[in-house]
């Protein structure tokens, strides 16, 4: 098995894993890289894929640093599935079309006031496309053993978000484990990630990998500043 690293390197955006077998391709998660300018501008640069040769693509969660890449994968001619959780699914449903027409407002923006360099600003999708990538989606129960060729996987709960997932996958007599983000084991409103089973390989999500979370009640600190938003308002 090889796992080739197109996003989430030097950077915790733009979130793409490539596991190739002898069968098999799947990209685990499609993510925009977000934020800085030079960041951004990755997004426009061709991944070194053949879509032709991609089995399909495997999604952790719905945020854009995982998902956001999508409707350019099928501008582009990919037609395979999209293996995800239903709640997934249901929020990429709203977050690409979301996408989609920031980046044509945006576009509309840069060429009235002729900012940049680009004589013709151009998103990089358009809602259209974002709506129409929505037909690749293939829901996954938590737990549900899915085959794909010579590759399985599973999800698992991952907290975070509604739908998050680790991705647990096997193949070639090898178990690696994409945990994507992973929720607080205290959060106030998600149920604590699922512990990951025995792997012989881990890929870390590490945006907070520098600084511990303040040990204090969530539930008390969610209430204090609820208390704090209403009192500036007036409201108590």
């Amino acid at each position: 098995m090889n796992i080739t690293f197109l996003g989430g390197t030097e950077t915790v955006t733009g979130s793409k894993y490539l596991v190739e077998t002898g069968k098999t391709r799947v990209l685990v998660d499609c993510g925009l890289f977000q934020g800085f300018k030079w960041l951004r501008e990755r997004n426009w640069q061709p991944l070194p894929l053949d879509f032709a040769s991609l089995d399909a693509v495997l999604l952790t969660h719905a945020h854009l640093d995982h998902s956001g890449y999508l409707p350019v994968l099928y501008h582009q001619g990919f037609r395979g599935p999209v293996y995800t959780h239903h709640a997934t699914r249901d929020l990429c449903r709203i977050l690409l079309a979301d996408s989609g027409h920031l980046q044509e407002e945006d576009a509309r923006f840069y060429a009235k006031h002729r900012i940049g360099r680009h004589r013709s600003p151009a998103p990089l999708y358009d809602r259209r496309t974002a709506e129409d990538c929505m037909a690749l989606f293939r829901t996954v129960d938590f737990g549900e053993d899915v085959s794909i060729a010579d590759i399985r996987f599973h999800l698992q709960p991952a907290g975070h978000i509604l739908g998050a997932a680790s991705i647990i996958l096997e193949a070639e007599g090898r178990r690696v484990g994409f945990s994507g983000d992973v929720g607080r084991p205290d959060d106030i409103f998600m149920q604590p990630p699922q512990p990951l089973p025995e792997l012989d390989l881990l890929l870390l999500e590490s945006t907070y990998g520098n600084r511990r979370h303040p040990d204090t009640d969530p539930g008390r600190s969610w209430l204090m500043r609820s208390t704090a938003r209403r009192r500036r308002a007036g409201r108590c």
